[in-house]
């Protein structure tokens, strides 16, 4: 459901994201996913779960503590910058997961509006 609304809405997913290919959590890559999970979370859906934002995970760890260097994979850094995901558990009913792509929509709808009004 995540990767046909994402295609239909044009949103930015890894491109080895299929149907196929079982995820624990489905990846969006958007500007600044910190803002977003604070404006879902505000709606009522929690998805900062600490396990997004840093290379090394969770975000509270010491990356230099896991003799991560910053920089050596910059790849990964960006998609730590940019990486909302979705949850994807068994338990997630139709219902919550409409809910959560509908709300998701109407607030880039409305960043969008803003940022054309500007």
């Amino acid at each position: 459901q995540y990767l046909s609304a994402a295609s239909e809405k044009g949103w930015n997913v890894p491109q080895e994201v299929t149907s196929h290919l079982p995820l624990q959590k489905f990846p969006l890559l958007i500007e600044n996913p910190d803002d977003m999970r604070e404006k879902l979370k505000k709606k009522g859906i929690y998805l900062d779960d600490g396990w997004t934002g840093a290379v090394v995970c969770p975000r509270t760890v010491d990356q230099e503590a896991t003799n991560y260097i910053a920089g050596s994979c910059p790849h990964a850094e960006q998609v730590a910058r940019s990486i909302l995901t979705l949850p994807t558990h068994p338990t997630m009913t139709k219902k919550q997961v409409k809910k959560l792509l509908e709300t998701l929509q109407r607030i880039q709808n409305a960043e969008c509006r803003m940022q054309n009004a500007e």
